[in-house]
C-alpha cells in the first residue's frame, strides 16, 4: 500500500491538500470486485458516475471507476447542474506499475467541493477480483483557493527578497 499526500503552500506554510492511495493485493488475497464496491458505496454513498472497461492491460482485465462529486456545501452533483461536467475530474487514481510510480494528477475549480474517484483494477486470471485499488480525493474549492494564497505569498516573498537586495546594494 503506498499513500501520496500533496502539500502545496509557500515555505512553512504546506497544507495537505490531495491524496492518493495505492492498494495492490496479492495471490488469495484479492478481494471481490463486489464487496469492493458496497464498502466504497457504504463509506462514501451512491456515486454520481460508474465507468468499467474490460479491456485487458498488463495483468487486469480491465477496471471499473466511482467518482463523488461534491459541490462546496457538500452535496452531489448531477446533471443538469453545470458544476458536475466543471468538477468532474479533480485527483485520478493513477495505477502503480512495476518500477515506477505512475504518477498523480489533480485539477481544481473554484465552486467545486469533495471529488472521490476510486479505480479497481480486475484481476488478468478471474475478473470478480480486484488486484489494485487506487483511490484519489480532493476538496477542490480548498485546494483553489489555497492555490491563490500560496501565489499571492510567493510573489509577497519574491518582492521582500528583491527589496532586501536592492537594500543591501
Amino acid at each position: 500500500e503506498v499513500v501520496t499526500v500533496a502539500t502545496p503552500g509557500a515555505p512553512e506554510a504546506e497544507t495537505a491538500m490531495v491524496v492518493w492511495r495505492s492498494q495492490n493485493f496479492r495471490e488469495g488475497g484479492m478481494p471481490a470486485l463486489q464487496s469492493v464496491v458496497d464498502a466504497l458505496v457504504a463509506k462514501y454513498g451512491e456515486p454520481q458516475g460508474v465507468e468499467e472497461a474490460g479491456k485487458r492491460w498488463s495483468n487486469t482485465a480491465g477496471w471499473r471507476e466511482l467518482r463523488w462529486v461534491r459541490d462546496r456545501r457538500g452535496a452531489p452533483l448531477a446533471e443538469p447542474n453545470p458544476l458536475l461536467r466543471q468538477c468532474w475530474t479533480g485527483a485520478a487514481p493513477v495505477r502503480r506499475t512495476k518500477g515506477g510510480d505512475g504518477g498523480t494528477q489533480v485539477s481544481w475549480s473554484d465552486g467545486c467541493g469533495l471529488t472521490i474517484r476510486a479505480k479497481a483494477f480486475l484481476s488478468g486470471q478471474n475478473p470478480g477480483l480486484v488486484v489494485d485499488l487506487n483511490v484519489a480525493m480532493v476538496q477542490q474549492g480548498d485546494l483553489y483557493a489555497h492555490a491563490e494564497a500560496t501565489q499571492a505569498e510567493l510573489q509577497r516573498l519574491g518582492q521582500t527578497r528583491r527589496d532586501a537586495e536592492v537594500e543591501r546594494a
